[in-house]
């Protein structure tokens, strides 16, 4: 048992710190469109998508089932506390299928990102030579998902997911005479566990943890005219674990209620990671702390049936902002379904906030 306990206290820590640490989690990544029309809140879902993207364990309740999805989602990018001034696009796409035998289940799923943002930048070169450019910055990272699970005669089930993640940073300034090196990023593991057990016919219980993944890269500015490095470092890029709780109440059989309360771990040396920082060197002063503590941020939804072709998807969910003197903000979540035919159901919606706009739409 100490030996076990000594494993789960590891994986709970921050990978160990390379030139400077960077907490890149975001409360609104993209959960696929029929979780986040529902605010986040499938910790108890037992949909089988719900299985290829958050808690494993809806792969596998009871019944034997079979089930694709597709996704695609676009949204603005600044934090809370950060201003608009910088060009930002982000869009996401995501697929999976999933079977079912009743008492196993596997899948698999992929997610796709790219973020791309162009941001003034001040670089001072070696020489003391300051230079006025502008940054031009793609990032995409990649994620395969391999979820399994498995159900239990108590109507209860269980669930691993193993996901490989990758990011690289493809960067370019404006001005011609300065090159941009940069290291792709590592290919590292991360596994999610989960669980769903039912309490009664109408009332559901969901959980799940998903461990932190930490990536390492590296950026250099230098001259191709004159040698001159106008700032090099090498850092990483922390997602820190989550562990989510939730309920699901089947209030009628058109109406499905949805609870949930995450709790997110903290990067004790992170910072608020946007590409301003790759600025004048010293940087510091353009760093803001992030990710320090653990916080929470609750999910609630709702999922309403007319019929059995048109349904309705709604939520709110709490983004908690994680760097100091900026507040939080709530996002209220809608989508609309409708089924075509017996194999392919549409969902259309967006995620909404103070600031913010996110629009998805998939099939399944």
């Amino acid at each position: 048992m100490p030996g076990f306990a000594l494993f789960l206290f590891s994986l709970l820590q921050a990978a160990p710190a390379l030139a400077r640490d960077y907490d890149t989690y975001r409360s609104d990544y993209f959960k696929g469109a029929f979780c986040t029309a529902i605010g986040g809140a499938c910790a108890a879902d037992n949909d089988l998508v719900s299985g290829l993207f958050q808690n494993p364990a809806a792969l596998a309740t009871g019944e034997p089932d079979w089930d694709f999805d597709g996704d695609y989602a676009s949204r603005d990018i600044a934090e809370q506390g950060v201003n608009g001034t910088s060009g930002a696009v982000d869009s996401s796409a995501v697929g999976g299928i999933g079977y079912s035998t009743g008492r196993w289940g596997a899948g698999l799923a992929f997610i796709w990102r790219r973020s791309s943002v162009n941001s003034p930048t001040t670089l001072v070169e070696d020489n003391g030579k300051t230079i006025n450019t502008t940054l031009y910055g793609n990032a995409y990272s990649a994620q395969i998902r391999l979820p399994v699970a498995y159900h239990f005669d108590n109507g209860g089930s269980v669930g691993i997911t193993f996901s490989l993640n990758r990011q690289d940073q493809r960067l370019d300034l404006i001005d011609p005479s300065e090159a941009v090196q940069n290291q792709p990023s590592s290919t590292e593991l991360r596994f999610t566990v989960g669980g769903l057990m039912p309490i009664s016919e109408k009332i559901r219980l969901g959980t799940w943890f998903r461990s932190g993944v930490t990536l390492a890269d590296y950026i250099a500015f230098t001259s191709t005219s004159t040698g001159f490095v106008s700032y090099k470092e090498t850092f990483s890029q922390h997602a820190p674990w989550i562990w989510a709780l939730g309920a699901a109440y089947e209030a009628s059989p058109s109406w499905t209620l949805y609870a949930e309360n995450d709790l997110i771990g903290n990067t004790p040396q992170g910072y608020l990671f946007t590409y301003s920082n790759f600025s004048a060197s010293p940087p510091a002063s353009a760093l803001v702390e992030k990710g320090r503590s653990v916080v929470f941020e609750p999910h609630a939804g709702a999922r309403h049936s007319f019929n059995e072709k048109l349904g309705i998807h709604f939520g709110s969910y709490f983004e908690n902002s994680r760097w100091e003197k900026v507040n939080g903000r709530i996002h209220g979540t809608a989508g609309v379904s409708y089924q075509f035919g017996k194999l392919v159901e549409v969902i259309a919606g967006a995620d909404v906030a103070r600031s913010y706009t996110q629009l998805f739409f998939t099939f399944r």
